[in-house]
């Protein structure tokens, strides 16, 4: 098990090139190519984020959208190619928080949704936490820390 913070890592946005389109391959190397790796061979995927205007914050909205190139080497290489697309027991959840107390998550659904599919990954959970502005204001809502505890224990419990 490990934990990647996305704001933590040099990812450079897509440059719309579409040079993928023809090796499979982001022109561009940073740490993109460290992840992608370690989620195509990933069991289970929780993905957390803030909500910034409904969606994923910049670093993750750059990461997602190198992957178009994990689309192109698909497409090239075939199904077979990749764990992501022969692996039934995988699992993805999304854990995402927002300041505004009216939920409004279907963008950033979408988006992690998008990225997930591109792994062969079902989004099998999701917890979509309004009205958490303020540091620790979760602190006090115990039902939904339990709630996402044991989302993540059914996780790696139905893997088999």
């Amino acid at each position: 098990m490990a934990k990647i913070s996305l704001s933590q890592l040099d990812v450079s946005p897509c440059l719309g090139c579409h040079r993928c389109l023809d090796t499979g391959e982001c022109i561009l190397q940073d740490d993109y190519q460290v992840v992608r790796d370690r989620l195509i061979r990933a069991d289970i995927v929780a993905f957390a984020s803030p909500a910034y205007f409904w969606n994923v914050p910049s670093q993750a909205k750059a990461f997602i959208d190198r992957h178009q190139s994990l689309w192109a080497w698909q497409a090239l290489a075939g199904p077979a190619a990749s764990k992501a697309s022969s692996q039934q027991a995988r699992r993805g959840v999304l854990l995402a928080v927002a300041a505004d107390p009216v939920p409004q998550f279907d963008g950033l659904i979408q988006t992690v949704d998008a990225l997930f599919r591109a792994y062969g990954i079902p989004l099998s959970d999701k917890h979509l936490i309004t009205d958490a502005f303020v540091k620790d204001a979760l602190r006090d809502r115990q039902a939904i820390r339990e709630a996402a505890l044991e989302s993540g224990r059914a996780a790696v419990t139905n893997l088999s």
